[in-house]
C-alpha cells in the first residue's frame, strides 16, 4: 500500500499542554500555498494571507479541522470604481467583476477532483472565496464561517462571476451543515451540482443572493437562513434583482423545506433568461415574506408550492409562463 505524500508544513508539529499534561494531538501551522493531503489540524490562532494564496486540498479521504482557525486575506485597494449598469434590467456581466477598489484576494480553501474530505471548524475573511470546490464529491462542510469575503452593496444590476462564501462547481453528494457567510456577496453558489444536501446554515445579510443555483438537481435544503439577500439605494424602486434564493437553468426536482427566505430583493425568484426553465421544484413552509419586490417570483413552470408564506411584498406570488404550477395552502 502506496503511502500517501507528508505536507511540507508537518514538518513542525504543535502540542497543547493543559493541565501540566502535553496533549498527543499533532497541530499544523497553515501556510499560504499549502497543499494538503492527509489529515490535518490546525494550530488555534489568526494567520494573514494578505496579497497571498491560500490552501490547497490535494487528496481524497481526509478530515481538515480548523480548530477556529482565522485566516485573513486581502490586498491593497486600488482606485474606486463606479457602479456597473445602475439601470434596470440590463442583466450583463460585469467587465469589472473584480474590483480592485475593495481589496478581497485570491480563494482561502480550494480543492478539484476529490472525494470524501472533511472542512470543519475554520473560519476565514477578506477572500474572493472562502471556499472553492470544483469536481469534488461526497464533501462534509460543516462549523466553518465564511462571511465578510467578497462584499459588493454598491454594485449595480449586471452580474458578478461567482464570489463570495461557498461555492460548488460540478460537486455532488456533498453535506454542507452548520455554517456561516454573511456579509459577502453570494452567501453558497451550486453550478452543475447534484445531490448536495444543505441544512441549518446562516447565509443572510449579502449583496446579491443568499443562495444562487445554476443547473443544479435533486439538491436538498433545509432550515437554512437565506434572509436579506438585498442590493439596492434608498431611492430605489426595485432592488437591482438581488434576492434571498435565485433559480436559474435547468435546475431541477429541487426541496426546499422551511427556509427562511424574507427581507430580500425578491425572497424566491425563479428565472430562465437564456430560455432554459427550471421544473419539478418542491417548496414547503418557507417564508419569503417581506421582499422589496416580489415574494414569490417564477417565470417557470412545473413547480410546487405548499404552505409557504408570501406576504408584505409588492406581490405575494408573481407567476408568469408558470404553467402547470401547483400552489396548496399557501399565505399571501
Amino acid at each position: 500500500m502506496t503511502k500517501k505524500p507528508r505536507n511540507e508544513s508537518l514538518r513542525g508539529y504543535y502540542f497543547i499542554v493543559l493541565g501540566g499534561r502535553r496533549m498527543n494531538r499533532k497541530y499544523v501551522v497553515p501556510k499560504a500555498g499549502m497543499v494538503i493531503t492527509e489529515d490535518t489540524s490546525f494550530l488555534p490562532g489568526v494567520y494573514y494571507f494578505f496579497e497571498e494564496e491560500g490552501i490547497t486540498i490535494g487528496s481524497s479521504n481526509i478530515i481538515i479541522d480548523g480548530n477556529g482557525a482565522v485566516f485573513i486575506g486581502g490586498k491593497m485597494k486600488g482606485k474606486n470604481k463606479e457602479s456597473q449598469n445602475i439601470d434596470e434590467f440590463s442583466y450583463g456581466y460585469s467587465k469589472q467583476a473584480k474590483d480592485d477598489s475593495l481589496g478581497f484576494n485570491g480563494i482561502a480553501v480550494y480543492s478539484k477532483n476529490t472525494e470524501n474530505v472533511t472542512i470543519k471548524n475554520l473560519s476565514a475573511k477578506n477572500f474572493e472565496i472562502g471556499l472553492k470546490l470544483e469536481n469534488c464529491m461526497n464533501f462534509k462542510i460543516h462549523n466553518n464561517n465564511f462571511s465578510y469575503n467578497y462584499h459588493n452593496p454598491d454594485h449595480g444590476w449586471d452580474e458578478h462571476e461567482d464570489l463570495g462564501g461557498i461555492v460548488l462547481y460540478y460537486s455532488h453528494n456533498c453535506v454542507v451543515e452548520n455554517n456561516k457567510a454573511n456579509n459577502v456577496w453570494n452567501g453558497l453558489t451550486i453550478r452543475n451540482g447534484n445531490k448536495n444536501i444543505v441544512k441549518n446554515n446562516d447565509f443572510s445579510h449579502t449583496s446579491n443572493v443568499g443562495l444562487r443555483l445554476w443547473h443544479g438537481c435533486e439538491n436538498e435544503f433545509f432550515h437554512n437562513d437565506f434572509s436579506w439577500g438585498i442590493r439596492k439605494e434608498p431611492y430605489e424602486v426595485h432592488a437591482r434583482d438581488s434576492s434571498c434564493v435565485l433559480i436559474e437553468t435547468g435546475s431541477n426536482n429541487n426541496k426546499f423545506i422551511k427556509n427562511d427566505m424574507r427581507f430580500g430583493g425578491d425572497g424566491l425568484f425563479i428565472r430562465s433568461l437564456n430560455g432554459w426553465m427550471s421544473t419539478g421544484n418542491y417548496f414547503e413552509e418557507n417564508d419569503t415574506s417581506f421582499a422589496n419586490n416580489n415574494a414569490i417570483e417564477a417565470w417557470d413552470e412545473g413547480n410546487t408550492y405548499v404552505r409557504n408564506k408570501a406576504n408584505f411584498s409588492s406581490y405575494g406570488f408573481w407567476l408568469g409562463n408558470s404553467d402547470n404550477t401547483v400552489l396548496i395552502e399557501n399565505e399571501v
